[in-house]
């Protein structure tokens, strides 16, 4: 219901997962989403599944601008630029690590539209 879309989950990879992400296989959680963006659409249908990160450091702000980007990192193989995007609240972030899916970041989908479809979906203490 939410996919493509602005919500994302945090899962514990299979132990056969043969992905070479870059962390010499020490991942623990991974996180997947499906961005509703037609550009990565397009291309999500031509490549299938991508590994990514985020542009932005785990718990910043936002990039909202490509040309802040650094392009001096080895790592950093290819920059799409779609321009200037506006601010926004961001994609809501799920865990099911644990037991139960549990809410770590209220975005652009909220807890009440989450519950229509998990119900006994947990909030984490600092979800704001």
């Amino acid at each position: 219901n939410f996919w493509p879309g602005s919500l994302s989950f945090y899962l514990r990879p299979q132990q056969a997962l043969s992905w070479d992400l870059g962390d010499g296989r020490r991942l623990d959680q991974i996180c997947v989403r499906v961005p509703n963006a037609g550009f990565i659409l397009s291309l999500l249908r031509k490549s299938g599944p991508l590994a990514v990160v985020s542009a932005a450091n785990a718990g910043g702000s936002h990039i909202l601008n490509p040309d802040i980007i650094g392009t001096t990192s080895p790592a950093l193989a290819a920059i799409f630029d779609g321009g200037q995007l506006s601010a926004s609240l961001g994609s809501t972030i799920v865990s099911d690590i644990e037991t139960s899916p549990t809410l770590i970041r209220e975005g652009l989908i909220t807890l009440k539209e989450l519950r229509e479809h998990l119900p006994d979906i947990g909030r984490e203490d600092s979800v704001n």
